[in-house]
């Protein structure tokens, strides 16, 4: 039985995953989203500060997005 949600939040985890390997785990987060579903990244972005962040950009986003059927709706940045 697969498991589908209207919402699938990402709380400051996707930094920790390297870029050359986002794309399989992007697809899942696709699949685990009801169709029109929503899926959130929070994303601390900066500097490693030994924790293993690597960068991540909303062009990278954006290219994962197109290549699954999805898009990106909205940025918001936080300035802390």
């Amino acid at each position: 039985m697969s498991v589908v949600a209207d919402v699938v939040f990402l709380g400051a985890v996707w930094m920790h995953v390297e870029s050359a390997d986002r794309r399989r785990p992007f697809r899942k987060l696709v699949s685990l989203a009801k169709s029109g579903g929503l899926i959130l990244f929070s994303l601390r972005r900066g500097p490693d500060d030994g924790r293993g962040f690597h960068p991540v950009s909303v062009n990278e986003i954006e290219e994962l997005g197109s290549h699954h059927g999805v898009v990106v709706a909205r940025v918001r940045q936080i300035k802390a």
